[in-house]
């Protein structure tokens, strides 16, 4: 289920609400495709919007900087809350090829047992 969207210039970063945490997706604003290969997952929806809000931040700045732009407050301000929220919380969140390899080790220990 999808509870926030962060909008920079080229992408969106959307966060949506699984059984397993909070899935930080990034989606091209121009095509509409999903980015799968930059999606995170966290544990709580707070380390997730701050890191949305960083992710966006840093699109901005990306294009910003390119047409002669300073928001690089805005980004180091982002990265602070993020760096903050995640260090307290303990959660760096997880891509989801770390997901998806610590299910097929699961699923791998599970046929190796014997009885």
């Amino acid at each position: 289920m999808l509870i926030g969207v962060s909008e920079g210039i080229a992408f969106a970063y959307e966060v949506t609400m699984r059984s397993d945490g909070f899935l930080v997706e990034m989606r091209d604003l121009e095509t509409g495709a999903l980015e799968g290969a930059a999606a995170r997952l966290f544990r709580s929806a707070a380390t997730a919007y701050a890191y949305a809000d960083f992710a966006c931040a840093l699109d901005r700045c990306t294009v910003s900087e390119a047409e002669g732009d300073d928001v690089v407050g805005q980004l180091e301000h982002a990265h602070a809350l993020f760096a903050g929220i995640s260090e307290s919380l303990h959660d760096d969140g997880v891509t989801l090829g770390a997901v998806a390899a610590w299910d097929s080790e699961k699923r791998a220990d599970a046929a190796r047992l014997l009885h």
